[in-house]
């Protein structure tokens, strides 16, 4: 880029730690043409801490270094100082080096032939880091080999080590870069392995080898997850695991859909119920268990009519398809005629031809004929007890009509729809 007028602000050098350092600060750049063709003059920085030096774009620097002296501005001291370049063009970049003259030290500077950022950090003269983008090395210690902390030991198997030297204590080795592999313990082959068995699907197996189990001690805290992405999975079947609904719950999901969910009191199953002993028919699954309340009336089969109640209560249990009903109801008058009809049952009986529920009838005050009891009866695809009377040496039974005032209990099993 074309740099008119670049202003440049410092760090102070006491956020650097280079007191006592000498430094360098170089400036490659196409400068303007002089009269010799030569690249533009140096500028002096702060003196006895920076020099600034301008290097021209093939990487050649300038002959002479200019010496700091007195009327040197400042540049550095305070971090809104800047400086100005106005004569520089086509402005390339700007590096900072400097060279260990007492404890501490640290240099950032170009490669010569490639401009290449490198970084060296340096302790007594030692050097402790680098950093060096081309060769991909990072060192971090007191030494580029030794006591590192990290150390890219071969960048052409881009391994990266973690211990007292590049070799031994690691604690990261990338093992294989075919493979993806990355080792986890003493050594590049010891005690953990995590290994990318899926770059596309961006999983990562750990286990001691690629097919050995992990042993883990403490808590492993996974998301929440969801029905269609559990959070734990296998590898051949992603969308079937387990996952965190809500709190204290724990949901199983098959093919991405929910298929049970456990919250320590019971286990819901979403559908299709319990089979038993390997049986496989959806008709012989457990599918259902509820318990709930009715209302029941009484009607008549002629003419509806409306009644007077002081009593109407139900209760059922259903299990699977089986259906268990208990009623009490009382009328104190009533305007429908024709046979009577107790009416509101939670479910429909099964459409089975010929098969009719008798319901047991206790009753009270209720019109009998002579010498006759009265009985109920649920036909098939039905959601009412009709109402009939017996005679006791009849062979048959017949309607019985609605009463104006009576109290009936009942109760019966039948099979829902």
């Amino acid at each position: 880029m074309t740099l008119a007028a670049a202003r440049l602000v410092f760090i102070p050098r006491d956020a650097l730690s280079l007191a006592g350092a000498v430094g360098v600060l170089y400036v490659p750049a196409r400068a303007e043409a002089t009269s010799d063709g030569s690249g533009a003059g140096s500028i002096a920085l702060v003196p006895g801490y920076y020099i600034l030096h301008v290097i021209t774009a093939d990487g050649t620097a300038t002959a002479g270094i200019a010496v700091p002296n007195a009327a040197t501005a400042e540049i550095g001291a305070c971090i809104d100082q800047t400086l100005d370049l106005p004569a520089l063009s086509e402005f390339q970049a700007l590096v900072v080096a400097a060279e260990a003259a007492a404890d501490a030290a640290a240099a950032s500077a170009l490669a010569a032939a490639t401009f290449d950022p490198v970084l060296y950090l340096a302790k007594s003269g030692n050097l402790s880091g680098l950093l060096n983008t081309t060769t991909a090395l990072t060192n971090l210690g007191a030494t580029a080999t030794g006591a590192s902390l990290f150390t890219a030991a071969t960048a052409a198997a881009a391994r990266t080590t973690l211990g007292a030297t590049a070799v031994g204590d690691a604690v990261f080795t990338a093992a294989s870069t075919a493979a993806a592999q990355t080792a986890i313990g003493a050594s590049v082959v010891g005690k953990a392995l995590m290994v990318a068995v899926d770059a596309a699907a961006g999983r990562t197996a750990i286990a001691a080898a690629p097919l050995a189990s992990p042993a883990f001690t403490g808590v492993v805290s996974v998301a929440s997850g969801s029905a269609a992405l559990p959070s734990l999975t296998f590898s051949a079947d992603l969308d079937t695991g387990f996952w965190n609904p809500a709190n204290n719950l724990l949901g199983v999901a098959i093919n991405g859909v929910e298929r049970a969910r456990f919250d320590g009191n019971y286990l819901r199953l979403a559908a299709g119920g319990i089979q038993f002993n390997g049986d496989t028919a959806d008709a012989n699954s457990l599918d259902d268990y509820e318990e709930g309340s009715f209302t029941p009336t009484i009607s008549g089969a002629g003419v509806s009519g409306a009644g007077t109640y002081t009593l109407q209560t139900g209760r059922y249990v259903k299990v699977g398809k089986v259906v268990t009903i208990w009623g009490a109801v009382t009328i104190t008058a009533h305007t429908g005629s024709g046979q009577m009809i107790i009416g509101g049952l939670p479910f429909t009986t099964a459409n089975v031809a010929n098969m009719k529920t008798v319901a047991s009838i206790l009753y009270l005050s209720l019109t009998v004929p002579a010498s006759s009891f009265a009985v109920g009866f649920i036909g098939p695809n039905e959601s009412w007890i009709s109402m009939n009377s017996l005679a006791t040496a009849a062979t048959g039974y017949v309607s019985l009509s609605i009463d104006a005032a009576c109290t009936l209990n009942f109760t019966a099993t039948y099979e829902a729809a």
